[in-house]
C-alpha cells in the first residue's frame, strides 16, 4: 500500500441495522433464529479513504466496499439464516488507511430463539 504524506483516519464510523437506523451501544437485534439480516458501516472523512472490511472473531467476512462520490465509504454485511452459532459471535468492522487501522466492534447479536427441544 503506497504511504501518503498527509494521512487522515476517518472521522466517524457508524453502523446501521437492515433498517437504516444507527447501531446504539454496540447491540444489534434482537432477531428470529434463521432470519436474514444486513448490517452496513459507513466511514465519514479519511484522507485517501479507507478500506473498510467486516470480520466474525479473526474470521474475514467481506472486504467489498463502495466509495461514494462525496468520499464516504460503505460496505453491507449480509448474514444469511441467522442461527444459534451467530448468537455468541462478536462481529467488528475495521477501517484501513495507509497503515493506521481502527474499528467498531459490535456485541454479540440478540436472538429470539426456538426452544432447543430433543425428541
Amino acid at each position: 500500500m503506497p504511504c501518503h504524506k498527509n494521512t487522515v483516519p476517518p472521522t466517524k464510523l457508524t453502523i446501521l441495522d437492515e433498517l437504516g437506523a444507527a447501531v446504539l451501544n454496540n447491540v444489534v437485534g434482537p432477531y428470529r433464529e434463521n432470519a436474514d439480516i444486513n448490517l452496513t458501516c459507513i466511514s465519514s472523512g479519511g484522507q485517501p479513504a479507507p478500506k473498510v472490511t467486516w470480520w466474525r472473531e479473526h474470521a474475514l467476512l467481506d472486504d467489498s466496499y463502495l466509495v461514494l462520490p462525496d468520499g464516504t465509504v460503505k460496505n453491507v454485511l449480509y448474514l444469511e439464516k441467522l442461527s444459534r452459532h451467530d448468537l455468541h459471535s462478536g462481529f467488528s468492522n475495521w477501517y484501513q488507511v495507509s497503515g493506521a487501522a481502527g474499528y467498531v466492534s459490535l456485541h454479540q447479536p440478540s436472538f429470539q430463539l426456538k426452544p432447543n427441544v430433543k425428541r
